[in-house]
């Protein structure tokens, strides 16, 4: 049996991941092993950004934690609150889309144990911050959309909602 270590894990169980992981990646995404913790358990990226994509994907790969979803035309995040796909993904870039409402996370347990939720760029008109302000890190940073003859453009967002 191979006794080769690979980062101190054992070679064969590291390419055994990485077998399974270009099975189970979806089609149009690219999926990566950042890290191999503990008794060879692999914390795997889904970067599936700019693809065009009006939907998340169907499926992930088992222990995915981190998905990149930036620059697509997604409007929809309720694969967050009702795929198990979803639910150990930790950090979840979705920049740059057509989102406009995030209201349906709210109670979920998705949003119980996420880590990063980035939604820069979309067209949401209303979300959680207020609710959960002591979950958001960068609250005093988040600014309205810069735009001519608009009395909110790069407003910070705080102010606006306390208005």
């Amino acid at each position: 049996m191979c006794r080769e270590k690979y980062n101190g894990k054992q070679v064969l169980g590291v390419l055994g991941m990485k077998k399974v992981l270009e099975a189970t990646c979806p089609v149009v995404c690219t999926c990566s092993i950042d890290k191999v913790v503990g008794n060879l358990i692999p914390l795997i990226t889904v970067d599936c950004s700019h693809k065009g994509l009006t939907e998340m994907p169907k499926t992930l790969p088992l222990n995915t934690t981190t998905l990149r979803l930036q620059n697509n035309k997604l409007t929809d995040v309720m694969p967050l609150v009702n795929n198990t796909d979803y639910l150990n993904v930790k950090d979840v870039y979705l920049d740059y889309n057509k989102i406009a409402s995030i209201d349906v996370l709210e109670g979920s347990k998705w949003l119980e144990s996420f880590r990063l939720l980035s939604l820069r760029g979309n067209y949401l008109t209303q979300d959680l911050i207020l609710k959960y302000e002591s979950y958001v890190k960068d609250i005093n940073d988040i600014r309205c959309e810069i735009s001519e003859n608009d009395e909110t453009s790069n407003l910070l967002i705080i102010f606006w909602l306390l208005k």
